[in-house]
C-alpha cells in the first residue's frame, strides 16, 4: 500500500513538473516562431500521458473525451490542461495573422526610414565580416497588439527602401497605432535599436510620423533629449517584449536600476501572472478567493469597455484597489474584475445599442437619425487622425453617448452631425488638404500649380533639416497658406517654389554638410582632406577655449578665409581650415602650457611639480580674500617669481604660486 502512494505521488510529481517547465518557458523574439506549435505539441502528448495512466489505474472508467481527461487532471491534483492548451491555440491562430499580415499589408515608401548618420560600406579587410542575425522584432510586436485586441487593420505599417553603400540589409518599418497613441519604429537586423513615440505629444510639437522616419539615430538622440516624454529608444534584451508591451500600454519610463529598498518592497506584493499560456495572464489570481485583480488597460481590454469609462466608474463608486506587480515588474494599482463585472452599471453598459454594419459601419443610428461613433470609426470616416480627435472625446464640448461596437466592445461616442458643424471642425475639413500620396505627398497644389507644404514634408523634399528650414522661414517675410496635413491639426503651409529661389535657402543647398559622426563629427572635409569646422567646433576638437581661439584669429589679420557648410541642424555657418589654426605658434604654445583646474578645490589653480598651486593674481586674492594690489606689493617688495599659464579663459598670462603669499 506505502509503495502505490508513493509511486502514485512520485507520477503526480513528474507531471506537475513538465507541466511546470512548459507554462514557465517564455515567448521571446527568438522562440515566437515556434513557441506556440511546441506548447501545443507538448501539452497534448502530456495529457494522453495522463490519461493513459489514469486508464491504468481505473480500468473500469467509462469517461471519455474531456470529461475523461478533467478525471485524469483531478486524480493527479493538477489543474485543467485543456484551459492553456485552448490559449496556446487561440495564440498560434494570432501568430498565423500576424504572418499574413506582415506578407501582404505592409506597404513600401519610396524612402529610406531612419536614414544612417553616415552612408557608408563596411570594410572586411583585416578581418572576418560576420553577417548579423535576424530578430523578429515586427512579429513580436504585431503579435503584443493581437494579443491585446488591436485590430492589425487599423494600423499602418511601412517599410522603406535600402540605399547604396549602407551597412544594414533590412529597413526599419515604421507602425502607427492610433488606437494606443503610438508611432513604433523596428527593425529584424540585429544590432538596431527601436524607438516609440507618443503620436499626441508629436502633433503638438508639429511633428509627423512620416518626419519622425525620416530623422537619423542620431536625430533621435537629440529630439528625445530635447523632448522628454515625446519617446523612448531601447536596445534589445532578452525582455525585449515585456518592454515592448510595457511601453503600449503605460506611461513612457526610462528602464532604471531599482534600490533595494525598492526591490524589497516590490518582493512584498503580489505579482501578476506573466504566464503565456495563462488564460488570467496580466491578473493576480486571489488564493483565498479565487478573485482575479488587474489595472485598468488589462480590465478594460478583458471587460471589452473603454478604459475612460471604467475609470469613471471606479471613481465613482470607489472600488477598493490593491498594489501589485504588473508584468512589465512595475508597482499598479489594481481593481478586482469580478466585482467590476457584476456591478449594475457596467451590466447596463454591456447591453448598450450595438453599431451597424451597413453604409454607417460602426455607428449607431439613434431615434432622431443622428449617427454616433467612437474616435476610431469617426476618424476613418472623415479622414481624420484619432490623434487630433482624441480631445473632443472628454465629453467637454459634445455630449457622449455609450455604445457598444461590433466587436463587442464598450466605448463613447459622440454625434456625427453635430461634429461636422462644429466651427473648428468645419474650418479643418473645408482647408484644401495635402495629397497622401505620389510625388507630392504631403504637399497642396494650388490653382497656379505652386506646392504648399508644413516644414515636415518641406524637409523631406529640400533635403533641408527642420531647424535648419525652420530659422530661415522664422528670418523671411514668406507668404503662408492654412492647409491640412496627412495628421494633427491644421497647419501653415509654405512654397516651396519661392522656398527654392530664396538666397539663404540656395546657400545652404551649395554648402557641403559636416560630418555626422566618426572622429570628425561637426568638420567638412575637403578634397584635399582638410578639416573645416566652426570656432566652437575647433574648441572642441583641439580643446582650446573659445574666446582663446577668437582672440588668435582675430590677431592673424586676413589669413584665415572661410567657408560656408551646413551645420548638424542644417544651419549655414562659417567654417575655418583646423589644420591652417594648429600651425600658429600661439596656438602650438597655448596647448604645450600646464592648464588650471577647471573643477573641484582647486578650480583656477595649476599643481606644479614643486608641490605649489599656481593661479593668477585675481585667483589668489580671491582665495586670500585680499584685494590685489595688495599682492602686487608684496610682489615687488619680495621678488616672487612668476611662470607662464593659461587661466580659465584661456589666456596666456603670469602665474603665481599661491602658497607663496602665505607667510606673508
Amino acid at each position: 500500500m506505502t509503495e502505490g502512494l508513493q509511486s502514485k505521488e512520485s507520477k503526480e510529481q513528474v507531471f506537475k513538473t513538465r507541466l511546470n517547465k512548459i507554462l514557465e518557458r517564455k515567448i521571446t523574439v527568438e522562440t515566437i516562431d515556434s513557441y506556440m506549435d511546441r506548447a501545443v505539441d507538448e501539452l497534448i502528448h502530456l495529457t494522453d500521458e495522463i490519461v493513459a495512466d489514469y486508464r491504468i489505474k481505473n480500468p473500469n472508467e467509462v469517461a471519455t473525451g474531456s470529461e475523461l481527461e478533467d478525471l485524469a487532471y483531478a486524480d493527479n491534483t493538477l489543474p485543467n490542461i485543456g484551459e492553456f492548451l485552448d490559449v496556446a491555440q487561440q495564440k498560434s491562430e494570432q501568430l498565423y495573422h500576424v504572418d499574413g499580415y506582415i506578407k501582404s499589408a505592409i506597404t513600401t515608401k519610396s524612402e529610406v526610414i531612419t536614414p544612417p548618420d553616415v552612408f557608408g560600406g563596411f570594410s572586411s579587410a583585416g578581418g572576418y565580416y560576420e553577417k548579423p542575425d535576424v530578430k523578429h522584432r515586427l512579429k513580436a510586436l504585431l503579435y503584443i497588439l493581437k494579443d491585446h485586441g488591436i485590430d492589425l487593420d487599423r494600423i499602418v505599417a511601412q517599410d522603406g527602401v535600402l540605399r547604396g553603400n549602407m551597412v544594414r540589409e533590412m529597413s526599419y518599418v515604421s507602425v502607427t497605432i492610433p488606437e494606443l497613441n503610438r508611432l513604433v519604429l523596428v527593425c529584424d537586423e540585429e544590432g538596431n535599436a527601436s524607438y516609440i513615440f507618443d503620436l499626441e505629444k508629436l502633433q503638438d510639437r508639429g511633428v509627423s510620423a512620416d518626419a519622425v522616419g525620416a530623422m537619423t539615430k542620431e536625430d533621435y538622440k537629440v529630439f528625445i533629449e530635447q523632448n522628454p516624454g515625446v519617446g523612448v529608444r531601447f536596445a534589445y534584451s532578452s525582455n525585449w517584449m515585456e518592454r515592448v508591451e510595457d511601453l503600449m500600454f503605460n506611461e513612457f519610463t526610462e528602464e532604471q536600476k531599482k534600490e533595494p529598498s525598492d526591490v524589497e518592497r516590490l518582493r512584498g506584493l503580489p505579482k501578476a501572472s506573466s504566464t503565456e499560456l495563462d488564460p488570467w495572464r496580466t491578473f493576480w489570481t486571489d488564493p483565498e478567493t479565487g478573485n482575479h485583480w488587474s489595472n485598468l488597460t488589462m480590465l478594460s481590454e478583458r471587460l471589452r469597455v473603454n478604459r475612460n469609462i471604467l475609470e469613471t466608474i471606479i471613481k465613482k463608486e470607489s472600488f477598493a484597489s490593491k498594489k501589485i506587480v504588473g508584468v512589465s515588474n512595475r508597482e499598479v494599482d489594481a481593481f478586482c474584475y469580478e466585482d467590476l463585472a457584476a456591478h449594475g452599471h457596467l451590466q447596463d453598459l454591456l447591453n448598450a445599442p450595438s453599431v451597424e454594419t451597413s453604409e454607417w459601419k460602426g455607428f449607431f443610428i439613434d431615434e432622431q437619425g443622428k449617427h454616433w461613433a467612437g474616435r476610431s470609426e469617426m476618424a476613418e470616416k472623415l479622414g481624420i487622425s484619432q490623434t487630433f480627435i482624441r480631445k473632443y472625446y472628454t465629453g467637454e464640448t459634445f455630449p457622449l453617448k455609450t455604445i457598444r461596437q461590433t466587436g463587442g466592445k464598450v466605448v463613447s461616442a459622440i454625434c456625427y452631425e453635430d461634429f461636422i458643424e462644429y466651427k473648428e471642425i468645419k474650418d479643418f475639413l473645408s482647408a484644401p488638404r495635402v495629397e497622401a500620396m505620389g510625388e507630392w505627398k504631403g504637399f497642396w497644389t494650388d490653382p497656379e500649380g505652386n506646392h504648399w507644404a508644413g516644414i515636415a514634408a518641406l524637409t523631406e523634399h529640400m533635403d533641408i533639416k527642420r531647424a535648419g528650414l525652420a530659422s530661415i522661414i522664422e528670418d523671411g517675410a514668406f507668404d503662408k497658406k492654412t492647409i491640412r496635413p496627412l495628421s494633427g491639426p491644421l497647419a501653415d503651409g509654405f512654397c516651396i517654389e519661392v522656398l527654392l529661389q530664396n538666397v539663404q535657402v540656395k546657400r545652404i543647398l551649395a554648402a557641403p554638410r559636416v560630418e555626422r559622426a566618426g572622429e570628425w563629427k561637426g568638420f567638412w572635409t575637403d578634397p584635399e582632406g582638410k578639416h573645416w569646422g566652426t570656432k566652437w567646433v575647433m574648441s572642441e576638437k583641439g580643446e582650446l577655449p573659445y574666446e582663446a581661439i577668437e582672440r588668435i584669429m582675430a590677431a592673424q589679420g586676413d589669413m584665415f578665409v572661410s567657408k560656408d557648410t551646413r551645420d548638424l541642424s542644417d544651419r549655414l555657418a562659417s567654417t575655418f581650415c583646423y589644420e591652417d589654426l594648429m600651425k600658429i605658434d600661439q596656438i602650438k604654445k597655448f596647448r604645450s602650457l600646464p592648464r588650471v583646474e577647471k573643477e573641484g578645490e582647486w578650480k583656477g589653480f595649476r599643481k606644479e611639480g614643486d608641490g605649489k598651486h599656481y593661479g593668477t593674481l585675481r585667483q589668489i586674492a580671491l582665495r586670500l580674500n585680499q584685494d590685489r594690489a595688495s599682492l602686487e606689493k608684496i610682489i615687488k617688495s619680495k621678488g616672487i617669481a612668476s611662470r607662464e599659464i593659461l587661466d580659465g579663459a584661456g589666456r596666456f598670462g603670469d602665474g603665481y604660486a599661491y602658497e607663496d603669499f602665505l607667510e606673508y
